[in-house]
């Protein structure tokens, strides 16, 4: 995760009329083409509280679904202001390719 990416985390979750214990929740859309080779979309979702089987990063206030894991096991997480608010991007780790 670039510092971008956890600075945007932590404003969202921050945010007044956040519930305490909220946090970004990432969940990896499936597979499908996009005319260049497999893609697949990531949602984000700010959620009241993890859900039960999710991996949690207390530390970050985000939780990742656990069947996403191993998609975004290899990604780095940045994020970019945008005119009415963060727009999250995932890149392939440098090396992994």
């Amino acid at each position: 995760m670039t510092q971008e990416a956890a600075d945007a985390v932590e404003r969202i979750v921050s945010t007044p009329g956040v519930p305490e214990g909220a946090v970004l929740r990432f969940v990896a859309g499936d597979d499908r083409g996009n005319g260049a080779g497999p893609a697949r979309e990531v949602q984000v979702e700010l959620v009241a509280r993890p859900h039960l089987r999710d991996l949690v990063v207390e530390e970050m206030r985000i939780s990742v679904e656990r069947r996403s894991l191993p998609f975004l096991d290899d990604k780095v997480l940045d994020a970019e202001d945008v005119d009415d608010g963060v727009e999250f991007r995932l890149y392939d780790q440098p090396g992994t390719d």
